[in-house]
């Protein structure tokens, strides 16, 4: 028999999430309350009247007036503090600029300083499947951004991550629709279980992002599949499968999670609370 894997614990999070819900404790609120996070397009994201039409065979427009979106304005950056110039910052679509912010409060979440967590053999796993910012970009090819490529391209959620806190473990991002983040988890675990993010405490940073930015180009495409319903005003994703079979949820969101294993966890913990029991005495 293979001998059995270590339990992991999850140690840190962080999220932004639609709504109100920007912490476990404000997220865990809006799913008991049945609070509704949908609304119609933001006026800085889209003129929804100059682009909405209820026919959803028009190519030339978009079927649903809303989304869930971040309530926060995700044009807001401290590059600065993330050693990023204003040319770059203005290039990175917004899913790199809160991931960085969101890992920063995920640790902080799990009682982690920066030269903590510096040099660490942690893995950075993230799952995306939103390419909003780069079509905004590419519609005048003669105007791309010195940082086109790194501002939007997808692998630079994980490698920015990785690159910012000094992260030597593996560090990826996968695209698998609407399960990206699951997997990423997946491969998370994976790499704490084989060692690959093997340290005194073996941990890894997992999570997922979405971005909506305006005129979401395989939202017109969505649309037209015979298999999807308009249906945009669920809460969560758990909620729109369990009760509205094959409705699509367009949602804003980020999130991260540290985990580590179990046992390094709780020996941490417990000479943590030793040191701090010997200061107290003295």
């Amino acid at each position: 028999m293979s001998p059995s894997l270590e339990p992991l614990a999850i140690t840190g999070m962080s999220l932004k999430f639609p709504g109100n819900a920007v912490s476990p404790e404000s997220f865990w609120k809006l799913i008991t309350e049945g609070q509704m996070t949908m609304r119609d397009y933001p006026p800085d994201r889209s003129n929804i009247d100059a682009f909405y039409h209820p026919d959803r065979d028009r190519l030339d427009q978009i079927s649903t007036r809303g989304a869930n979106f971040l309530n926060q304005d995700i044009s807001r950056f401290d590059a600065a503090f993330f050693s990023i110039n204003a040319a770059e910052a203005e290039a990175m679509d917004p899913q790199q600029r809160l991931i960085l912010e969101t890992v920063y409060h995920a640790f902080e979440n799990a009682g982690m300083t920066l030269s903590q967590a510096s040099w660490s053999k942690t893995c950075v796993y993230t799952g995306s499947f939103s390419h909003d910012y780069t079509f905004m970009q590419v519609k005048d090819p003669m105007a791309l951004p010195k940082f086109h490529s790194t501002g939007t391209g997808m692998n630079m959620l994980s490698n920015r991550v990785s690159w910012f806190f000094n992260l030597t473990g593996p560090s990826a991002t996968v695209d698998t629709a609407c399960y990206s983040s699951l997997i990423a988890l997946d491969l998370a675990c994976k790499s704490i279980w084989s060692g690959d993010s093997s340290m005194v405490c073996p941990r890894s940073l997992t999570g997922g992002s979405s971005i909506n930015c305006p005129r979401r180009a395989w939202l017109l495409v969505a649309m037209r599949s015979s298999d999807l319903t308009p249906v945009y005003r669920w809460i969560t994703s758990v909620y729109c499968l369990t009760r509205a079979g094959h409705t699509v949820l367009i949602s804003a969101a980020m999130g991260m999670l540290v985990a580590r294993e179990l046992e390094s966890w709780y020996f941490a913990l417990l000479r943590m609370l030793s040191i701090t029991t010997i200061l107290l005495e003295q």
